[in-house]
């Protein structure tokens, strides 16, 4: 960090708007206000205290200037987004968490993003599904079954692993296994939505996987995004029209929310 120090002319100006900026703060936040009333507001910690507050509460929105390209102003970027936006340790939810015991056996996985095959060598592999495994461990050729669409869709809700990898920046690296807290990528699975929930396991296994299971399911269902536009689809042939039909089916594996 390369610190500087300006003029005094310039000095007069930043001093100027940053009290214009407590003053702002001190009326929104009523702890910040009392402080500032006192002159105490020279305390960096109250201050950030109150910005991350009002952060919280949506009343604001703290802007950084700098640079990416000229590397300017990226620590304090970095600084601010620990010091005043939302910390997800600091959520309560209003019900308990569990946490899955790796012991007891089977595979609970989420798929977050699902890319259809581009050209022939890929449509031969299937779907390339980018995953979370939250529980057990995933090898090639094991047998998942999609609880998500099991009682929405009638038809192959049960399938077969081709393959699994690492994602290294852009490519993907063929492995042996994934494991619990990993994020992989798997090829095989062709009924598979973005946000689905497949699982492998003896039926006792997956009973104990049942809460983490319907949990992660409703909060999927809670993040589906309400319509707020609609848009109708013409084409001229019958053929068109079934072209039509697999590319909206292409955009619906990523997004099924459409």
């Amino acid at each position: 960090v390369v610190e500087d120090t300006i003029g005094d002319h310039e000095m007069a100006e930043v001093m100027e708007a940053r009290n214009e900026l407590l003053e702002t703060l001190a009326i929104l936040d009523e702890d910040f206000g009392t402080a500032y009333l006192d002159r105490s507001e020279e305390d960096p910690a109250l201050v950030a205290d109150a910005v991350r507050r009002q952060c919280l509460h949506r009343t604001i929105s703290p802007v950084c200037f700098g640079s990416a390209l000229g590397n300017q102003g990226i620590q304090h970027l970095l600084d601010a987004v620990a010091l005043y936006l939302p910390n997800p340790i600091d959520a309560h939810t209003a019900r308990p968490e569990y946490v899955p015991d790796p012991k007891d056996g089977g595979v609970l996985m989420e798929a977050f993003k699902v890319l259809p095959p581009m050209g022939k060598e890929e449509k031969d592999k299937g779907n390339i599904v980018y995953c979370r495994i939250l529980s057990g461990s995933l090898k090639a050729r094991a047998a998942v079954t999609n609880q998500t669409r099991k009682s929405r869709v009638k038809g192959k809700t049960v399938e077969n692993v081709r393959e699994v990898f690492y994602p290294k920046a852009s490519e993907i690296e063929p492995c042996k296994e994934l494991r619990g807290g990993e994020v992989g990528v798997v090829t095989g699975l062709n009924n598979v939505r973005s946000g689905d929930i497949l699982t492998s396991g003896s039926s006792e296994q997956l009973r104990k996987l049942s809460t983490v299971m319907a949990n992660r399911m409703k909060d999927a269902a809670a993040h589906a995004p309400s319509c707020v536009c609609f848009a109708p689809f013409t084409t001229p042939t019958l053929q068109q029209d079934q072209e039509l039909v697999k590319a909206l089916d292409r955009m619906m594996l990523e997004d099924p929310s459409i």
